[in-house]
């Protein structure tokens, strides 16, 4: 007699096998379509991840070139010689949902920096970026204030009212503190000198430095005047640069001036701006005196404007003269309440500023005077009678804008 399991399964037959092979297969089916599920919803997860950060990123990326784009906009602006409290992204500049809006603060004096603050915009991510900008060239301050709205040329006139006054500082005696002034080298400190000063050979300053001439300032013909950045000179006499001597700066630098300067044939200002400065040197002189540039004279280093001719008078009573002849300037002449004489043959970039202009030679009709007159963006040109032009290459300086190492977030 068979066993009872024998017998059972005889009696379920091969159909019944069949059956429970494929309930079996129908498991294992059910159990590797729903762990193929998990996976796949894990790795569906994982690519959602990997694409929403890519996608931040990106963002990220592009809001940072966005607030990049900012700071070029305002270095442009800045060289064009805009002075903007803001500026925005043009709705043409980005294809995308990207965007900049950049704050320009202006501390300090004469507009010689400016702080730009960029914040980049790009689908849900922000970024910063920010510099300083420095300004190479003219005060413009003083120059700004007196041009009219609009495109100003290099002449400037008709204003007869000056916005640089003498500093009574440089008529005042030298302080106690003051040491005496050095045969051949001085600096940093204050000093003083009785009577003139007078360099046959060189002379050199370093900055900072105060220096207190009683009577005249004269470098001697082929001599040396070095001065280094922050020196300043009272002068209660003349300035008188003879042919062919150098006075030689390498950054900012002042003037005070109580009686007339005279640069003659030849004679040389140099700025050689010295890496981290970018400020001009200023010749101020009292009004009432006279500024004569010879023929021949170069003052400033060419590129930017980087050297400043000012008279400082209020009003027309007193104003002074300025003479600039067949001479070249890279920088300004700042004469609101004088008369300006320019040479047809002077080659002057930079701005001119004065209550009326002489142009003077030129064209074979030497002599030819004319009240100046303002035109477009450009070249300012002054007509005369007898054929004289004048005409100045209008630079403030902004050309000369440059931006320090920024930082980002």
């Amino acid at each position: 007699m068979l066993p009872r399991r024998r017998l059972i399964a005889a009696s379920r037959g091969p159909a019944a096998m069949v059956r429970d092979s494929a309930g079996r297969a129908l498991l294992l089916a059910l159990a590797a379509t729903a762990t193929l599920s998990v996976l796949a919803a894990a790795a569906a997860r994982v690519a959602a991840d990997g694409l929403k950060s890519a996608r931040m990123a990106r963002d990220r990326t592009a809001a940072l070139y966005a607030a990049e784009s900012g700071l070029n906009h305002a270095l442009h602006a800045l060289r064009n010689g805009e002075r903007p409290p803001s500026l925005s992204s043009p709705g043409w500049l980005f294809s995308g949902p990207a965007s900049y809006r950049v704050a320009l603060s202006y501390p300090g004096t004469h507009l010689r920096a400016v702080d730009a603050v960029a914040d980049g915009l790009a689908g849900g991510s922000s970024r910063r970026a920010a510099t300083r900008f420095r300004l190479t060239g003219l005060p413009a301050a003083y120059f700004e204030d007196s041009l009219p709205q609009g495109h100003p040329d290099g002449f400037v006139t008709g204003a007869c009212r000056s916005a640089l006054a003498f500093p009574a500082a440089a008529e005042a005696s030298p302080p106690p503190e003051a040491a005496p002034l050095g045969a051949t080298s001085a600096g940093p400190g204050v000093f003083r000198k009785s009577g003139n000063l007078v360099v046959t050979s060189t002379f050199a300053v370093a900055g900072p430095a105060t220096v207190y001439v009683a009577g005249n300032l004269r470098v001697q013909s082929g001599a040396l005047l070095r001065i280094g950045p922050g020196v300043t000179f009272f002068v209660g006499g003349g300035l008188t640069a003879q042919p062919n001597s150098v006075i030689q700066a390498a950054g900012p630098a002042t003037f005070y001036i109580g009686g007339n300067a005279e640069f003659m044939n030849g004679a040389r200002l140099e700025n050689t701006l010295a890496p981290g400065y970018t400020q001009p040197v200023d010749i101020v002189v009292r009004g009432g005196s006279r500024i004569v540039v010879a023929a021949d004279a170069a003052l400033g280093s060419g590129g930017p404007p980087n050297v400043v001719l000012s008279l400082a008078a209020r009003d027309a009573r007193t104003p002074g003269t300025v003479s600039f002849g067949a001479a070249s300037l890279y920088g300004g002449i700042y004469a609101a309440a004088a008369t300006v004489q320019v040479s047809a043959n002077a080659r002057i970039r930079g701005s001119v500023v004065a209550c009326a202009l002489e142009c003077q030679g030129g064209g074979g009709g030497g002599g030819g005077k004319d009240k100046g007159k303002q035109g477009g963006r450009g070249k300012g040109k002054q007509g005369g009678r007898g054929g004289a032009t004048c005409s100045v290459a209008y630079d403030l300086g902004g050309s000369g804008a440059v931006a320090e190492p920024g930082w980002y977030r």
